[in-house]
């Protein structure tokens, strides 16, 4: 065999070495295999779903349709007249409140000299002035001067009585001098000056002003006499001739800087707790919108219980007038302790629908009286509810400090602020017993009947926010504040419904209530102590 001869390779002509693809064998498909009896079924497999983002689109999920709340069963002709009755005396009590109530504030004694005692607001006034006073005892500017000047004739203008024209004429010898104080002394004297005359009593303190200012010593007994019958005021008069440096000297005026202390660690209290509420107002606001936070409330009033709960409110509003009727025919000054007992005979008002057959399981859920989601869960949500509506609070309370300074300018004279009366000769136990009505009384008993009985009666017809502004409408009547301040204590009333409409359970308002009224208890107290 020549090695020029062409190579045979099995019939193909091609040259491996000059052609680089290699021929590529047949696929045979393999034989299947035979079924195995004997072996396990295999499971279908499902196809999966993936997520939008790897292209495949999920399919569209329809929200299921809210539960229709049933129409409210209509009332039968006697219950229509009931509740059209319960209505019509509601107002009238509620009309009558506001009277009786600004009657009582108004109490003088018919004997002059029966209360010396100088009234809260007058002495917080004159403290301040005091404070004004001693802050700018150097060089002032005219700007300073104008303030306490001001503050000054504010002082003379919520003077109720002689007594409190002659504690001005005090305050003047503090602030401007004893030829000041004399002078005004003689103008109390002038007859037709001023609305009231001094009486024999008020002469003889009068004289024995004199004798201070005119640097006459007084005795013991004399000095004792202004003390008693004036207080603090007696005591800034009988130690104005001794040296600045003495104790006596300095002890009662440095009282008018215990009470501006006071009120500015109250007012830092408040902004922060304001400050604190708007946060958590708008977050509570955002979350309503999302949807995680929904309202829990659930007890209408049934066809057959909505009378009853109505009539319940107009029995306890009823029983809360004629105690403040009584009050005024029976007694010249309203006696605190004897209206704190008429207090709690109105409380028994809060079992008046188990009196008349509601059953205790279905009275509990009516008004509230639960644990909800537990007692301590539903305090924090009160207390959390009371620091949210805050903004909404001091939006009516400003609108009741616009109608107040707007009544001030146009009905001489100016309309009091009667919060302070009840302070007004307090012994500390009625001091005790004002406390524990603010913090435990009304909000165990109001909350009951407004925000349990009424609420629960409106809520089978209204909305939830008109049934809160009807029912605050009736809670601020009844209170002592005054008809300009009827739009502040409403809105504290539609805060606590909100918390009662947010929670079902009453725990939660009770809470806020009683946060509420130990705030004002505690400015109440930094008053008479200071």
């Amino acid at each position: 065999m020549s090695y020029d001869a062409p190579m045979d390779f099995g019939g193909d002509e091609r040259d491996p070495w000059q052609d680089p693809a290699p021929r590529v064998p047949p696929i045979v498909p393999p034989c299947p295999a035979a079924p195995n009896p004997d072996a396990p079924p295999v499971p279908p497999i499902h196809p999966v779903q993936l997520p939008p983002q790897y292209g495949q689109p999920s399919p569209q999920r329809t929200p299921p349709a809210k539960p229709t709340k049933p129409p409210a069963k209509p009332l039968s002709p006697t219950g229509r007249i009931r509740v059209g009755l319960a209505w019509f005396w509601i107002v009238v009590f509620c009309i009558v409140a506001i009277f009786v109530q600004h009657a009582q504030t108004k109490l003088i004694p018919s004997d002059p000299i029966a209360t010396t005692r100088p009234d809260s607001q007058f002495t917080v006034q004159a403290k301040i002035t005091l404070y004004m006073d001693r802050i700018n005892s150097g060089s002032r500017n005219s700007a300073q001067q104008s303030q306490i000047d001001d503050a000054v004739h504010q002082l003379e203008g919520i003077a109720l009585n002689s007594r409190d024209l002659i504690r001005t004429a005090i305050i003047r010898g503090e602030v401007y001098g004893s030829e000041d104080a004399l002078y005004t002394l003689d103008e109390i004297r002038t007859p037709g000056l001023f609305t009231v005359s001094p009486t024999e009593e008020d002469l003889v303190d009068m004289a024995l002003l004199e004798k201070v200012y005119q640097n006459q010593p007084l005795t013991d007994a004399e000095a004792d006499r202004l003390n008693h019958r004036h207080l603090w005021f007696g005591e800034l008069a009988t130690t104005y001739n001794q040296p600045p440096a003495q104790s006596a000297h300095k002890q009662p005026r440095a009282s008018s800087t215990r009470l501006a202390f006071g009120f500015a660690f109250i007012g830092i209290v408040v902004v922060l707790m304001g400050l604190a509420g708007l946060v958590l107002m708008i977050l509570g606001l955002f979350a309503l919108a999302s949807g995680k936070i929904t309202f829990r409330y659930k007890a209408e009033a049934r066809a057959g219980e909505a009378p009853l709960l109505l009539e319940s409110v107009v029995i306890f509003l009823f029983l809360f007038v004629l105690t403040g009727v009584l009050t005024l025919a029976l007694f010249e000054q309203y006696d605190l302790l004897i209206g704190v007992g008429g207090l709690a005979v109105i409380a028994l008002c809060a079992l008046t629908p188990l009196l008349f057959g509601l059953g205790w399981g279905r009275y509990r859920q009516l008004v509230g009286l639960h644990r909800g989601q537990g007692l301590l869960k539903e305090i924090a949500c009160g207390a959390v509810g009371y620091l949210a509506g805050i903004p909404l609070i001091v939006v009516g309370f400003g609108i009741s400090f616009i109608l107040f300074f707007i009544a001030l300018a146009i009905w001489p004279p100016d309309p009091d602020l009667p919060i302070f009366d009840p302070l007004a000769g307090l012994s500390p136990a009625g001091l005790v017993a004002l406390v524990l009505m603010l913090v435990v009384w009304a909000p165990i008993v109001e909350e009951i009947i407004f925000r349990g009985y009424f609420y629960a009666h409106c809520r089978r017809w209204m909305h939830w926010s008109v049934s809160a502004l009807v029912v605050g409408v009736a809670f601020a009547a009844i209170h002592p504040q005054g008809i300009w301040f009827v739009p502040g204590l409403t809105s504290v009333a539609f805060v606590l419904a909100m918390i009662r409409e947010w929670r079902g359970s009453l725990v939660g308002s009770m809470t806020a209530h009683a946060i509420h009224n130990g705030t004002v208890a505690t400015l109440l107290v930094v008053m008479t102590l200071a």
